[in-house]
Parts: C-alpha cells; sequence; structure tokens
C-alpha cells in the first residue's frame, strides 16, 4: 500500500511566508448585558461609525488600547457592521488582554477588509492575559489574503459564541485563514478555549504552520461548528513547535470542501507531533479525506463516542476514516460508530501503519466500536504497525 510522505507538511508549507513568521450553529446567541462601568466602553464613542462603509480599525484599536492600558475591560460591539480595513501602516489591530470585545446582540460584526487584497494581513493579533472575543461575527468583506486572528504569547484566550466567516464560497481567489497559532522560540501559548463558535468558508479552521516553534500548552473545542472549510478544520502540527492538552470534544464537523487533488489536507482533526488529546463525542459527515489524521510522533491520544459517516469518498488505497502513521504512539480508538455507507470506494475504517515516517505506530489498541460495513469496506486494517490490540468491536454489514 502506497501512502504519500508528509501530506501536511506538504500542503502547510505552502502558505504565505508573512504567516509563517509571526490549523453549535451558525449564528451566536446574543451576548449578555454587561454593566456600563468605568471598564466597559462603546466602540461608537471612539469614532467608529459602524456602517459597514467607514473605516472603524482605528477607533476599534483606541479603545482596545485605552482598556489595555488601564487594566483591562469590555469594548462593546454594537448591533451593526463596523469595517475593518488594515493597512500597510497598520496590518493588524492588537487584542492584548485582559480586554474583551462583546458583541451587543447576534447582529454585532467586525467585517475585516484591506487596502492591498493579496498582502497578508491579520484582523487580530492577539497576546496577554484573558483577551476574549464574546458574541460577535467576524466576516471576511471581500477578496483578500489573511488569517481572521493570529494568537501569540498568551494565557486563558477565549472564543465564546463567536462566528468566523471567510466567505471563500463568495471570494474564492485569495487564501483565507480562520485561527493560526504563531509565537516565535520561547513563546507560550496557555489555555486556549473555543466554546459554541463556528468556523466556516475558510480554507484552513485553526492552524499551525510547519516552523513554528512556540509550544501551546491546553488548546479546548467544545460545543463548536466546522463546516465548508476547505482545507483542514482544526490542524494541530507541530513538527518544530509543541502542542499539548487538546480536547475536542461535543462538536461538529460537517460538509469539508476540500478538492479532489491534490491530496494532502481536507481532515477534520489533523494532529502532527500532539502529545495528550482527547476527541471525543464529536460528528464527523462529509468528508473527501479522512475526518481524522495522526502523524509525527503524536501520542497519548484518545478517540472516543464519536461517529464517523460519508467521508473518505476519494477512491485511494488508503481511505479510511481515522488514519494513523509515522511514528505515533499509545492511541486508543474506543466506543466510536463507523458507518461507511456513502463509500461506494474502498475503505478502512481505521487504518494504522508506516506511513511517512521514521518508524511504524505502536501501542494502538481498537476497542468496543461499531463498524457499518459495506460489501468493499474493513473495520481495521494494519501495515507494519506494533503493538496493535482489537477486542469487542462489532461489524454490522450496510447495502
Amino acid at each position: 500500500m502506497y501512502l504519500p510522505l508528509k501530506n501536511l507538511a506538504l500542503v502547510i508549507g505552502l502558505l504565505p511566508i508573512s504567516l509563517v513568521l509571526m490549523g453549535c450553529g451558525t449564528s451566536p446567541a446574543a451576548a449578555p448585558a454587561s454593566p456600563r462601568n468605568e471598564n466597559t466602553v462603546l466602540l461608537t464613542a471612539y469614532g467608529a461609525t459602524c456602517d459597514g462603509q467607514h473605516n472603524d480599525q482605528p477607533a476599534l484599536q483606541s479603545a482596545l488600547n485605552e482598556l489595555s492600558s488601564n487594566g483591562g475591560g469590555v469594548v462593546v460591539v454594537p448591533s451593526a457592521t463596523c469595517r475593518i480595513v488594515q493597512t500597510e501602516a497598520a496590518p493588524s489591530t492588537n487584542l492584548t488582554g485582559p480586554v474583551t470585545i462583546r458583541g451587543e446582540s447576534d447582529l454585532a460584526t467586525l467585517s475585516f477588509d484591506s487596502d492591498q487584497p493579496s498582502v497578508y494581513r491579520e484582523l487580530f493579533r492577539i497576546s496577554g492575559t484573558s483577551p476574549s472575543l464574546q458574541g460577535v461575527r467576524l466576516v471576511r468583506a471581500s477578496d483578500i489574503s489573511g488569517v481572521m486572528v493570529n494568537i501569540g504569547p498568551s494565557t486563558n484566550l477565549s472564543f465564546d459564541n463567536v462566528v468566523i466567516d471567510g466567505k471563500k464560497d463568495v471570494y474564492g481567489k485569495r487564501v483565507f485563514h480562520g485561527i493560526s497559532l504563531g509565537g516565535g522560540p520561547g513563546d507560550i501559548i496557555k489555555d486556549v478555549a473555543v466554546v459554541n463558535t463556528t468556523i466556516q468558508n475558510v480554507e484552513y479552521g485553526v492552524f499551525q504552520a510547519n516552523n513554528i516553534r512556540s509550544t501551546t500548552d491546553g488548546f479546548r473545542v467544545d460545543s463548536s461548528t466546522f463546516t465548508r472549510n476547505h482545507a483542514d478544520d482544526l490542524e494541530l502540527n507541530a513538527p518544530e513547535g509543541a502542542i499539548t492538552h487538546v480536547e475536542v470534544t461535543r462538536s461538529r464537523f460537517l460538509d469539508n470542501k476540500k478538492s479532489p487533488d491534490p491530496f494532502g489536507s481536507g481532515f477534520g482533526v489533523g494532529l502532527a507531533n500532539v502529545q495528550h488529546v482527547l476527541i471525543e463525542k464529536n460528528t464527523f459527515k462529509g468528508y473527501r479525506y479522512e475526518p481524522i489524521h495522526i502523524e509525527d510522533r503524536s501520542g497519548f491520544v484518545t478517540i472516543r463516542d464519536n461517529s464517523f459517516a460519508d467521508s473518505f469518498t476519494v477512491p485511494v488505497n488508503w481511505a479510511s476514516h481515522v488514519l494513523v502513521i509515522g511514528s505515533s504512539h499509545d492511541i486508543a480508538i474506543t466506543n466510536n460508530t463507523f458507518d461507511t455507507t456513502g463509500n461506494p470506494n474502498s475503505i478502512d475504517c481505521v487504518y494504522v501503519g508506516a506511513g511517512g515516517g521514521p518508524a511504524a505506530p505502536d501501542k494502538v489498541q481498537v476497542t468496543g466500536n461499531t463498524f457499518k460495513l459495506r460489501p468493499s469496506a474493513e473495520g481495521i486494517a494494519v501495515y507494519g504497525a506494533t503493538n496493535v490490540t482489537t477486542s469487542s468491536n462489532m461489524t454490522t454489514p450496510v447495502a
């Protein structure tokens, strides 16, 4: 069996150099009202018109700077569209904790635009302690290149009831991503929480570029939706850095739009050199490639109580719902439901093999799963891996 070597690296390595130098429901609920005190300010009080036409970036940056310099607080975005234009002089808006950006209602929108569409820009660059985005929509305004949020050294960053919409279905020419993990050697990103948040119509939903050497310790996704994205939804990729203590729970991964060729992305959750991971009680449906991809020394990963359907529909000989390759180790795949009803192609629900790495996977347990198999499907395929144990799996034939 043939597997492409270092699929993730090949694809993510093509991302713009400007980035690598630094991967439920479609509307957020109305944010709770905040007391009007000295630490809660209205964006319009700083000169923002929020008419969808004027550039409100200077007003937003002024509000954020003032709160940050005075110990923190809340900037309230009105129930309107505030256009944020990043320029050569201000390529990103800096959100430094402890400051929160909160939407007044589910109509509160920051519309991200740029004076130079082909130049890679960031809506937000985040740092500090306890920065937060709550109940606000972040929407790409035109066919610009960039990322909505670039996370730098920070602690206790939270996204709650946020919508990130890259409008890839409308603006399809230029590359645009949702959230990137950045920073430099020695930088630490500690405890990121993405809760009740939707990321849609972007290339990578959440990702880290290949040569980032920062450390991310604690990354939690809960009750969120990733849909109609054109590369990986959640790509935690740390060949040169470190990512550890990841939880992905109770979320929906739907309708990935990665084109059938070239290979190398289009995953729901991708892990490369990531340690201590829980992927639990999620739904994966509608993927041309594998919903879960594990490689490059990733270890201590539990995949439990998830459902998989209509996935890896491209007819290649490593088709699978969960693919484990490349020196990965201590992987537990348990109590999941794998449904191959929508797979006319040959597919293995769980593939464990050498792939692109110096060693084959080791210490993999596949237990208590339900495999709904068409005649062309298999439950488990093992190619050269060591210490793979299987038990108590149930197979049900389907037409």
